[in-house]
């Protein structure tokens, strides 16, 4: 591995803005944000579409049985999607689940400019699209990204997937009216298909140093009808993964619904008092939408300047126990100040931490595990165990409300404690993560591969000593080395003197004056602060008309 900032190209050079890059990893990046953009996109151009569809057509409590019915289907799709798991090349995997999709998405579309009532089946395919479009993305660079290189990179690849959901909700709010409810699903089609385009050449670019080498485990694909049911049910990791992804998304399904039921209350109100000359659909669609954009604008600027961050000091075993310690906080304040500007805010903050932080950690806990549960797995958790939640949502708001009489304030309460529990299990995957870390990636420190030769200075004279790019190198794959100086002592360097650590060069002009020999002392870091260092003198020689 070669240092952080020789043979950079300009990508490199940008992305470097927000996190560590090893040199040639921009190209991959860059293709890879783009293409969780467009997966995200069209994701939220249709959320406000399938709400405005049902909640004009049925209500809050359909939707919620439409999220049952998601998982119900998944059942069936999960097997199928195991049998082309093991017939297909990977990245032909993910461009045949985009098509499907695809596909289907213009039958809507047909269906709907001819009057045909979709609101229903369309709200469930709308969910289907959400996870496991998502989930392939994230399977798909945590499959080709090593360890280290993904701890690095997916915060950026979750900035990438979060923009898509900043401008999503803003363009179904901008041309809602202009273009209709047919036009945006249009839109979507085109971005569905320009990722077709992103795919191969995304995975192809991606450096040797930084791909995830293939194991035993990877090329063994075993037959089972159960397909990825199986794979998570026998791994204890998965399993803990999967059971918190159901609480999760438990407690964000139940938050949607008190959500959603304030949101139709409140535009209603909107047009009972005057206030609002559209339909109800119509409302509802520009207030949902307002608040994707809101939520989705604090999850972009979480990823972009906080996810990288986040992980680097807390790690994925501490920044996983961010999320639910969110939910804990949020729905305490709803149980006790259950009004929808509060409830609104809590739910941006909400979703803007699981979009950003905690898609990025979930990401990047298949970083370590077989191509077999980064596919099947990861899928299986993300659609079927994702909608799970859904399901038990369902049940406990049927139950909740014409059996016990629930009201928003219970239900905030009780999202509060399947928190906690989330809480405990986040505690015990990081756990877990640790330990696959620890077994398929080692950290060797740094090494000096060749010295640092000596420098010398003519007086008043201008100049540079540049380091070789090999100067230091890392074993471990997917490594980022940190060059910093100092003088010997720890001091800092002379203000005469200037290290450029992008360039790899000291520069700067040598005093006319007589001055003693200095020495300076390179330190080379990696992500996980392990060191190396290397000294050299500056010494100072007569200007006798030569070159310096």
């Amino acid at each position: 591995m070669i240092s952080e900032r020789s043979q950079l190209t300009f990508l490199d050079r940008f992305f470097m803005l927000f996190t560590k890059l090893r040199p040639g990893e921009g190209r991959s990046l860059f293709l890879l944000f783009w293409l969780g953009f467009l997966f995200m996109y069209g994701q939220w151009i249709l959320k406000p579409v399938r709400d405005a569809f049902i909640l004009s057509e049925a209500d809050a409590e359909l939707a919620a049985y439409g999220n049952a019915v998601q998982a119900l289907l998944l059942m069936v799709i999960i097997p199928v999607y195991g049998v082309l798991f093991r017939r297909l090349s990977k990245t032909g995997l993910v461009q045949s689940v985009t098509g499907f999709f695809l596909v289907t998405l213009l039958i809507f579309y047909g269906l709907y400019i001819n009057e045909r009532p979709i609101y229903f089946p369309f709200y469930v395919w709308t969910g289907l699209y959400g996870t496991m479009l998502i989930a392939q993305f994230w399977a798909l660079a945590a499959d080709h990204y090593n360890v280290k290189s993904g701890q690095r990179l997916f915060g950026v690849l979750a900035a990438g997937v979060s923009l898509g959901g900043l401008l999503g909700p803003i363009t179904a709010f901008a041309y809602i009216d202009v273009i209709g409810e047919d036009g945006l699903m249009l839109i979507v089609a085109a971005a569905l298909f320009l990722t077709l385009f992103f795919v191969r050449p995304g995975v192809a670019a991606i450096p040797e140093g930084s791909r995830k080498t293939i194991t035993k485990d990877d090329v063994e694909k075993k037959s089972t009808i159960l397909g990825g049911f199986a794979t998570v049910l026998k791994d204890h990791y998965l399993t803990l993964i999967a059971a918190f992804v159901v609480l999760q998304n438990l407690v964000d399904s139940m938050g949607d619904y008190i959500l959603k039921t304030w949101a139709a209350l409140y535009a209603a109100g909107l047009i009972a008092a005057g206030e609002s000359t559209l339909s109800l659909s119509k409302q509802i669609g520009v207030i949902m939408g307002e608040f994707y954009g809101l939520q989705n604008l604090v999850t972009f600027l979480l990823a972009l300047f906080v996810v990288s961050r986040a992980i680097r000091f807390l790690s994925i075993r501490g920044a996983i126990l961010v999320l639910p310690i969110v939910m804990i906080i949020g729905y305490g304040v709803i149980a006790f100040v259950p009004i929808f500007s509060i409830i609104r805010l809590v739910k941006i903050i909400e979703k803007g931490t699981n979009y950003s932080l905690n898609n990025a950690v979930r990401g990047a806990l298949f970083l370590p595990t077989s191509q077999t549960a980064t596919y099947e797995g990861k899928t299986t958790i993300d659609s079927f165990f994702w909608r799970f939640g859904d399901f038990a949502q369902a049940g406990i708001i049927f139950v909740g409300l014409n059996w016990f009489g629930m009201e928003l304030a219970h239900m905030a309460i009780l999202n509060m404690a399947l928190a906690g529990v989330m809480l405990w299990l986040a505690t015990l995957i990081g756990r877990e993560y640790r330990k696959l870390s620890v077994t398929n990636v080692t950290n060797e420190p740094p090494q000096l591969a060749r010295s640092i030769p000596n420098c010398e200075l003519a007086p008043g004279k201008v100049f540079e000593h540049a380091l070789h790019p090999e100067t230091f190198t890392d074993p471990d794959p997917g490594e980022v080395l940190v060059l910093t100086a100092c003088q010997v002592d720890g001091a800092p360097l002379p203000n005469w003197v200037a290290f450029d650590h992008r360039q790899l060069r000291f520069h700067g002009t040598a005093p006319p004056d007589h001055f003693e020999e200095l020495t300076i002392r390179v330190t080379a870091t990696d992500v996980d602060g392990a060191c190396c260092e290397s000294t050299f003198f500056v010494r100072h020689i007569e200007w006798t008309g030569g070159s310096s």
